[in-house]
């Protein structure tokens, strides 16, 4: 409610309607009622929908990733910034690796890379499926290549119906031209997207990750079993696995001999 200060042809004070009057050194003013609203939400801009489809991929996978990318970012190949590994996997997606229009971006798995370095990558690589897993092949000469022979693989496959990624960050050596990854056979019929790479035994050089293809799971037989839980023994002889399946992170060292699963 409003009141008159100087009778019906003077100012007010106070609210009358729209208008709100007030005096500030003698002076009388008035003015429009402020209007209080809820402030409308933006939708999500596009930078915000391409970041959330390449932080749910490479989230999945930030140990793989992070491997990739940290010897990338150890030698500044990204402009020298303070980037992490992690971040620096996430840039290099979101620049060369994101399809689609408006709200419904999706990566292009095609264009995905995992690791970065300057390792001679995977020479003529190829995959196939069968009831234990994902059987990586590629090529490798001992007159040309015996320099990378000792070089290890890393390989991973990424379902995208579950978001989840199964991955070797020190698989066998070059020199075998093969590499089987064990998979859970709850991922049979489904598609998954497939890497391969090379590190090597000193961890101080890397290859281009190369994209191996799309392949449909057979995998039957498993190692993993679910409800077990895994009792590890360490040498310097073989490394395995490290990888989420049914929102359990199994999580093992560089160098493992062997799982023992125990009830």
């Amino acid at each position: 409610m409003g009141r008159l200060l100087n009778g019906i042809f003077g100012g007010f004070s106070g609210k009358v309607g729209d208008a709100e009057g007030y005096v500030i050194n003698g002076v009388n003013y008035i003015r429009g009622k402020k209007k209080i609203g809820k402030r409308k939400r933006r939708p999500k801009t596009v930078a915000q929908s391409k970041m959330c489809a390449v932080n749910a991929f490479i989230d999945s996978m930030t140990d793989f990733a992070g491997e990739g990318f940290r010897l990338a970012v150890k030698g500044k190949l990204y402009n020298g910034s303070n980037m992490n590994k992690n971040n620096a996997a996430k840039s290099y997606q979101l620049n060369h690796a994101i399809t689609g229009i408006k709200a419904n971006w999706k990566i292009d798995y095609s264009a995905v890379r995992l690791t970065e370095g300057n390792l001679s990558p995977a020479l003529s690589p190829t995959v196939t499926s069968n009831n234990e897993g994902i059987r990586f092949n590629w090529e490798y000469n001992p007159r040309t290549d015996f320099e990378t022979g000792s070089n290890q693989v890393m390989v991973l496959v990424y379902c995208p119906a579950s978001n989840q990624s199964f991955y070797t960050l020190y698989g066998a050596h070059r020199s075998t031209g093969t590499y089987v990854l064990e998979i859970p056979p709850t991922l049979k019929g489904m598609e998954l997207e497939t890497y391969i790479s090379f590190i090597t035994e000193d961890r101080n050089s890397i290859a281009n990750s190369v994209y191996t293809g799309k392949i449909i799971s057979e995998a039957t037989i498993s190692g993993l079993k679910e409800g077990k839980t895994v009792n590890t023994t360490i040498t310097a002889e073989k490394p395995v696995y490290r990888f989420t399946w049914k929102r359990h992170t199994i999580m093992t060292l560089p160098f493992l001999v062997k799982n023992k699963y125990v009830t």
